[in-house]
């Protein structure tokens, strides 16, 4: 149970909720790491403890219907695994899937590290739509745009300073002269793979 103490003292540096919940969080991070799944049977489980699957189960429901989670915070806690003394080459790409009929897509900034990508920001891409003369906001197909780009980025210069990038990298989907020019107005060095750029990446 050694690491369970360990981890409800890491999480207790970021998330400020009552000590028993981020106890059970840590176990619950645990369960799913042990059980290789996100299915919340599975995890519940293989929580640590003499609690019954069952109330496993409840409070795993109550933490994603009542926990109000920092994401700001989860950031950082994620970004705590990077060494803290160098420049960070950012990754960016989208995945999509579907949920029943609704489509799930997200665009997600990543560290490349040690031949791995850690995300550290994402977000759903979504669209409107009026339904019964509601407007409606529903996830999209597609590619992200320029907005939604600049958003995560802004985000992350906002936790860590652009100075904080060595490089920025993305495929072929992540193009358009208004996207390289406020990456060039930021100075924010990038390779595009697998395409020859309009405007030249500017160099520090």
């Amino acid at each position: 149970m050694q690491h369970l103490e360990k981890m409800k003292e890491v999480f207790s540096q970021y998330y400020k909720w009552n000590p028993m919940r981020i106890g059970f969080f840590g176990n619950m991070i645990s369960s799913i790491i042990r059980s290789r799944s996100v299915n919340m049977q599975k995890v519940a489980e293989n929580i640590e403890g003499k609690a019954k699957t069952e109330s496993n189960y409840r409070r795993i429901q109550r933490i994603f219907k009542d926990q109000k989670i920092d994401f700001d915070m989860t950031t950082r806690l994620l970004s705590s695994i990077l060494p803290d003394d160098e420049k960070w080459i950012l990754s960016m790409d989208r995945t999509n899937w579907k949920l029943g009929q609704s489509n799930v897509n997200l665009l997600v900034l990543a560290v490349a590290y040690k031949g791995m990508a850690i995300p550290l920001l994402w977000i759903f891409l979504t669209k409107y739509e009026i339904i019964n003369e509601e407007n409606i906001t529903l996830g999209k197909r597609g590619n992200s745009n320029f907005e939604e780009r600049k958003a995560i980025m802004e985000k992350f210069i906002e936790l860590f300073g652009a100075e904080r990038i060595e490089a920025f990298t993305a495929d072929r989907e992540f193009i358009g002269q208004e996207w390289f020019e406020w990456l060039n107005g930021k100075e924010i060095p990038y390779v595009i793979v697998n395409f020859t750029p309009m405007f030249p990446p500017v160099s520090r």
